[in-house]
């Protein structure tokens, strides 16, 4: 429920939750919208597990990887 520019689409409770674009959103057209919420879809994964999180952006299956710590750097080899 909202007046955003997503609506959820499906979820996985604990796994993950993918939303998508709305075509009616009220706020489309507005100045501080325009060139914003350009993705049809979002898909976002949780783990429970930082290095299996890891290991999944490694592979490709995640496309975001916050780098917080600095020994981490030896995993990107491999």
């Amino acid at each position: 429920m909202g007046s955003g520019p997503y609506r959820i689409a499906s979820f996985s409770p604990g796994g993950t939750i993918h939303y998508e674009r709305r075509s009616d959103y009220w706020g489309a057209a507005l100045n501080v919208n325009v060139g914003q919420n350009n993705f049809d879809s979002i898909t976002y994964s949780f783990f429970g597990d930082r290095d299996v999180e890891f290991d999944a952006f490694r592979s490709g299956d995640a496309h975001f990887w916050l780098e917080d710590q600095g020994m981490r750097a030896i995993g990107y080899d491999g």
